[in-house]
Order: C-alpha cells, then sequence, then structure tokens
C-alpha cells in the first residue's frame, strides 16, 4: 500500500483512514454553471498528472468510473467563508461541496494531492475533510512580469492556486504599455538600462545623493513593459482561478516611473534620477490619475494599492518648503483616497510612515523625527510624519511590514482604528505568531518577492519556500511558532516542494519530482569514492528523503563521496536516458546575496559536469550553490535573533537593543532555495549529527540520445572550499 498523503496547507479538519482506491477512470459531475471551470481544473490536471481520461457531465444520471460530484453547500450560514469546503473521498465515489466558487476550486486543489501513482495504477486516498481557512487576505507581492516570462508567471499563478492564495499585489508602475503616455514606457526602459549600468548598480544609485533614495524596482515588466492584452490575460487567467489582483500603482515615493519622465512634478527636480514627486505640485496628481485611469481600466480592480513607503522627501521644493511632514503626507493620501473612493475602490498603502514605535534597535522608527549621519557620511534629516495616521480615512488597509522591528505593530494600527495587511511576511520565521495574527484588525499577510517575476529568480531568493511555509500558517488555524508545530511545518513544506516546483516549471521530475522514487527505473552509474575522498558516518538515522540515499547507498553500505578536486571524474553512461541525477554537497557556504543586489552568481559557480552524447554533442550541468548544491552541515533549524549572534545595532541604537528581536532567524539562507531545485537527503549519525547531501535532477534535453559520459570539471576559486560527488543515477527510459 502506499505511503499516506496529507493535504496541504493543512486542512481544519482532517481524517486519512488509509484506503487507497482505484480512480484510472472517473467521471467528474457539477452542478452549477459557475463550477464548470473547476470541473475543467480538475480533468486537466488529472490528465496530464496521471494520464486519467477526461470526462465530465452536468447533473449526470448515467456514470462511468468512480464519481467525482462537485456541488455547492446552500445550507451555510451568511457569516461562513466563501472559501470553505468539504471533500469527501470513499470507496465508490468522491464529494467536494464548497460554500462558494473559491471553496470549490480549493476543494480541486486538495483532491488532486490524494491521487497517486502506483504499480497497480492511479490510486486515490481515502479521506474527510471539513475545511476553511483561517485569514481572509493570504497574499503575494510580485513585480509585473517580463514579455518573456509571461507564461512563466501564470504558472506561477497556478502554483500559488495550489497554496490557496486569493491575492497578488502586482507591481505595475510603467510596466504595462501605457497609451496615453508613451513617453513614460520609452523612459522607463531607459532609465532600467541606465541605472543597471550605473556605478555600483541600482545600490550605487541609491547612494549617490544626500540622502538614501528609493529602490528603482528596474525588474518591473523585465525592465521594460508588457501590452495592455497581456495585462489583461494574466488578471483573466488570475481571476478564473480565484486570485484577485491588486495593482500596486504607486505614488509620492518610488515614482522614478513618473518623474524621471516628467521632473517637472519631482520634489527635487534637479537630480539625475528624482525619486519623489512634489506633493504640493497640482501636476503631480494630474500625471498620476491620467495612468492610474489608464491602468484601472484594464484590471478592473475592487482594491488599489498606493505604494508610499519609504517616503523620505519633505519640504525641499518651494511649494512644501516649511510645511510639516505629517501635513504633506496626509494631504497626498487624502488626494489620492478621494480619487479612488470616487470610483468604488479601497485603497491599502504601505504603513511604516505612519508609525512612532520603538524598535528592537533602540530607536523609534517609521514617520518618527531623525536626524543622524549614516555610515557614508551623509545626513539624514526625515521630519514627522507619523501624526498623519490621525489625519487620513480609517478605511485605508494598512501594510505593516515593520512587524519584525516592533511585536506590537499590530496593536498599534487597531488602537488607531485600522485593518492590516502584514507585508513582506516570511511567516516561518515569525515570532509570536498566534497572539500577533489573532488581533481582530489583522487581516492576514503577503509575501513579497522584489525580483524579476520569472521562476529561476524567485526560487533562487528562496521566495518559493517562503510561499509555501506562509500558505500554510495563513489557511491552517492550527499552526503557530512554539518549536514541535514549527517543526511539523517546516517538514511538512520540505515534502511538499517536489510538488511545487513540478506546478511551476511546468515539468515532471522522475526522480526527485512529487512522485516516491522508483527505484526499479533508476540505474546508479556511479557511487563516490576514489581517492581524494570523504567518508560519511554508516549508522544513520532519516531526516529527509532516505529512500533516495538507500538507491546509491543501501543500508550498510559506507556513504562516500568524491572530491572535486580529483583530476578528472568520468562516468561511463552508455545508454538514453530521461534524467541524470547528481547526488553530492559541499563543506562551506558563501554570503548569501539576494537578487536585488545584482549577485554575481558566476561567483557561486563549484563544478560543471559535462554531459557527451554519442553523436558527439555536448550538455553542460551546472554545479551552482544555492541552486543545484547545498552544504554537508546544514543548519535545517531555526534560531533566536540575538545580539552577538545575527543582528548588528547601528550607531542609533549605541549597541543595545530594546528588546528580543521579534523574529527568528536561520543559519544558512541558501536552506530554502536548494530546498527547491533539489530533493536534499538528510541523516543523522548515532551521535546525532546532521548531514546534508542534495540530489539535483538534470532533465535531459534530447533523452531520445544515447548518452557517452559524463565528465566534471573543476572550477572552484575560493580555496577554503571543498566539494564532493557521491553518486550519479539515471531514470530509464
Amino acid at each position: 500500500m502506499p505511503e499516506p498523503i496529507h493535504v496541504f496547507p493543512v486542512p481544519a479538519k482532517a481524517e486519512y483512514p488509509g484506503d487507497f482506491f482505484p480512480a484510472g477512470n472517473i467521471t467528474i459531475i457539477f452542478e452549477c454553471q459557475d463550477d464548470l471551470f473547476a470541473a475543467n481544473y480538475l480533468a486537466d490536471k488529472l490528465s496530464k498528472e496521471f494520464n486519467i481520461p477526461k470526462n465530465i457531465k452536468k447533473n449526470a444520471s448515467t456514470l462511468h468510473g468512480m464519481p467525482v460530484f462537485i456541488k455547492r453547500n446552500t445550507c451555510k450560514n451568511s457569516s461562513d467563508s466563501d472559501e470553505a469546503y468539504t471533500l469527501s473521498v470513499e470507496k465508490d465515489k468522491i464529494e467536494i461541496c464548497g460554500n462558494g466558487r473559491r471553496g470549490v476550486l480549493y476543494g480541486v486543489c486538495s483532491l488532486i494531492q490524494l491521487f497517486r501513482k502506483t504499480t497497480n495504477g492511479v490510486k486515490v486516498q481515502a479521506a474527510r475533510i471539513e475545511d476553511r481557512p483561517y485569514k481572509e487576505f493570504r497574499g503575494v507581492h510580485v513585480y509585473t512580469p517580463a514579455k518573456s516570462d509571461i507564461e512563466d508567471f501564470k504558472r506561477m499563478i497556478d502554483m500559488l492556486t495550489n497554496l490557496k492564495y486569493n491575492t497578488i499585489i502586482l507591481e505595475v508602475g510603467a510596466g504595462m504599455e501605457l497609451e496615453k503616455h508613451p513617453e513614460i514606457n520609452r523612459t522607463w526602459e531607459k532609465l532600467c538600462r541606465e541605472v543597471e549600468s550605473f556605478p555600483g548598480g541600482p545600490r550605487g544609485l541609491q547612494a549617490s545623493e544626500v540622502y538614501w533614495k528609493d529602490s528603482v524596482h528596474t525588474e518591473v515588466g523585465g525592465g521594460s513593459y508588457i501590452s495592455k492584452a497581456e495585462m489583461r490575460d494574466i488578471c483573466d487567467y488570475a481571476a478564473l482561478r480565484g486570485i484577485e489582483i491588486i495593482p500596486e500603482i504607486q505614488g509620492l515615493s518610488h515614482c522614478y516611473y513618473l518623474t524621471v519622465a516628467h521632473r517637472e512634478i519631482a520634489e527635487r527636480p534637479n537630480e539625475p534620477y528624482p525619486d519623489s514627486w512634489c506633493p504640493s505640485n497640482p501636476k503631480s496628481y494630474e500625471l498620476y490619475f491620467d495612468v492610474a485611469e489608464e491602468i484601472l481600466e484594464v484590471i478592473r480592480p475592487e482594491r488599489v494599492s498606493i505604494g508610499h513607503d519609504e517616503a523620505r522627501i519633505f519640504g525641499y521644493c518651494p511649494r512644501c518648503k516649511g510645511q510639516p511632514g505629517e501635513k504633506l503626507l496626509a494631504y497626498d493620501i487624502n488626494k489620492l483616497y478621494e480619487f479612488y473612493r470616487d470610483r468604488g475602490i479601497t485603497i491599502l498603502m504601505w504603513a511604516e510612515k505612519l508609525m512612532n514605535l520603538l524598535s528592537y534597535e533602540n530607536v523609534y522608527i517609521g514617520g518618527a523625527r531623525e536626524y543622524r549621519k549614516d555610515e557614508r557620511g551623509r545626513i539624514w534629516d526625515l521630519p514627522e510624519t507619523y501624526k498623519a495616521v490621525d489625519m487620513i480615512p480609517k478605511d485605508i488597509i494598512m501594510l505593516d511590514w515593520y512587524w519584525a522591528m516592533n511585536p506590537n505593530t499590530q496593536d498599534y494600527f487597531r488602537e488607531k482604528g485600522f485593518k492590516e495587511v502584514i507585508g513582506n511576511l516570511h511567516a516561518g520565521t515569525f515570532k509570536d505568531w498566534k497572539r500577533r495574527m489573532d488581533s481582530p484588525n489583522v487581516l492576514g499577510g503577503e509575501v513579497s518577492s522584489w525580483c524579476l517575476a520569472n521562476q529561476d529568480t524567485i526560487a533562487r531568493n528562496g521566495i518559493v519556500f517562503d510561499f509555501a511555509f506562509s500558505a500554510n500558517a495563513l489557511w491552517s488555524e492550527k499552526y503557530h511558532d512554539d518549536e514541535a508545530v514549527w517543526q511539523e511545518a517546516f517538514n511538512r513544506v520540505v515534502s511538499f516542494m517536489p510538488r511545487l516546483r513540478e506546478h511551476y516549471t511546468g515539468r515532471k521530475y522522475p526522480v526527485t519530482g512529487q512522485e516516491p522514487v522508483n527505484a526499479d527505473n533508476l540505474k546508479v552509474f556511479y557511487v563516490g569514492g576514489e581517492a581524494p575522498a570523504i567518508k560519511l558516518p554508516d549508522a544513520r538515522e532519516t531526516v529527509y528523503n532516505g529512500d533516495l540515499l538507500e538507491v546509491f547507498f543501501p543500508q550498510g553500505e559506507n556513504i562516500t563521496g568524491t572530491s572535486y578536486l580529483h583530476p578528472e571524474i568520468t562516468i561511463d553512461i552508455n545508454c538514453a536516458v530521461r534524467s541524470l541525477v547528481f547526488l553530492h554537497a559541499c563543506e562551506k557556504t558563501k554570503p548569501y546575496i539576494h537578487s536585488i543586489d545584482f549577485a554575481p552568481t558566476h561567483d557561486y559557480i563549484l563544478g560543471m559536469y559535462y554531459v557527451f552524447y554519442k553523436d558527439g554533442s555536448i550538455e553542460p550541468v551546472i554545479s551552482r550553490l544555492g541552486k543545484s548544491i547545498g552544504t554537508l552541515n546544514m543548519d535545517w533549524g531555526r534560531i533566536e535573533a540575538r545580539p552577538g549572534d545575527t543582528i548588528e545595532v547601528d550607531e542609533r541604537g549605541k549597541g543595545k537593543l530594546a528588546f528580543d528581536p521579534p523574529f527568528y532567524s536561520v543559519k544558512d539562507p541558501w536552506r530554502d532555495a536548494v530546498c527547491y531545485f533539489t530533493k536534499p537527503v538528510v541523516f543523522k549519525d548515532e551521535k546525532g549529527d546532521t548531514y546534508s547531501l542534495y540530489a539535483y535532477e538534470w532533465l535531459n534535453p534530447h533523452p531520445e540520445k544515447e548518452i557517452e559520459a559524463v565528465r566534471h570539471v573543476y572550477t572552484i576559486k575560493d580555496e577554503g572550499q571543498a566539494a564532493y560527488l557521491f553518486g550519479v543515477a539515471g531514470s530509464m527510459l
């Protein structure tokens, strides 16, 4: 019998009796026309993943195979969430009953997880599930994708649907075609080229003036823009999957897309690259409203984010000089609020400039008065703005991204009468989760990517892991951050990552994908051990993916790896394969640099595997830290963020913390990325020491051609680094 499956995110109530029923032939029956999409979605996924023939009927009386009934709950209370559903899998039928359109779709997503391929055909696990979301707002923040990444972006939407997210905050800026203002699109493209070639790149530009400038977000639209038709297509695609698109149309700050094209509205127009508009200039609003109208016409949203994070430039120009910061900020917010209110649109905004709270670094943050010199000798002269919180409408939703600075930010906004969403959420490192999230004004949270909106970049930054962990925390009321519950949630995410990778890439991984390892279909071509070599302890207790370790090193065999320093590692293949799996690890990590800082990715390359085909052609496979390989001594847990450990207090706090930081830290920031790109093989020895190997699966682009051999070439530049190849196996055709 297959191993039991557990639905993710964790349902409110779930029973899995343990039985698996034949499900190679099913009939999907729906009642409500609005659920036709959910029926088609189920049929498409089962067809692609399990080769189950599509068979959809409305109100059918004659059935073939196991019936799947898709129904609506007609007895729900008015207070019940439309996202709630029940799911029952029995021997002779499956029933999904949703409170609303989203509930039906989430029931479908849960059901798909219960299917599995076995040697005896496709099976579905028995289950009884009653499910509902913990938080109503479950979102992500991403940039508008590049034109070349639109299909990749749609696969991300499917992945988010599978995780039961319901919101995307989509930063638009000049990333969409603006027919009324084509000069903004043209200027945006030119600006992005110049900024990325600026001395020191975008970070260099931010440090180029007397104050720290806003980040430019050159990744929006891939440094260009998509057409209106392409944007509309993305919005329609998301809507069908129950995901609301909230366009972020930045105002006041982060306004390069407007102020560089029209520097007459800039607060500091003489700068080469002004980042903020003048809130006292009527032309600022004339231009913004013109652009916003065009974006609204395409996206047709119910809610809009107006940005306003990191607004620092107040009172510079002749119009604004002498006016209090809070007055300028409140005027600007109210001006935009009225524009959207008149169109029936609710606004969200980044909220830190409305705060006046003591941070763990022992300084007042957000909208507090600030005058100091930074480490570069520049003067920071920021006026008070926090008093504006009492001068704006209470139905604005606050995006609170300072939750990691003070443990009571949600209480601050509750007392001020505002609802909020936890922004830039990292649920896996969020401390005191239940107390803070149970606050009645907290609607939910959103995970931010702040990078190119494509799979490779988002996953490399560890954001897919964040998507998964935070999805579970926002959906499941059972989650809290006590150690045992956190560890269980973390383990579930690690186990679920192969499924997300297949969703996001749109590709099947025969060895490291969501299906259990089929050792009968694997051939081991190489096991390490040639000198110079490393030998790991034989006695082992599996933490993750021990079945894959057994493929290479059956119980009792020595676990050995050949050093990349070996003069030449040549592995004979002499057959055609669907994929090759490289089991390897390195000894030392390197400093993690987020893609927002344009990390030099070539610095992380530890070696190259070259695949030689018998027809003379060659394909390279890169061994890159943080993507295809990680460290032998990876720390899979979390740690308290305390002084002298991970926190450095700058000159403002004089080295003394006001209180413990309200978050946890991870010791190895590459952890979340390698969990996506590889299948980590983790075990403990008899002393309790943990060892981690990484199974990286290379999908053969030419499975029809025979491979002669694989050869490894050493490229490590760091003399203190060492890496080891433990084995190579192939998935046979």
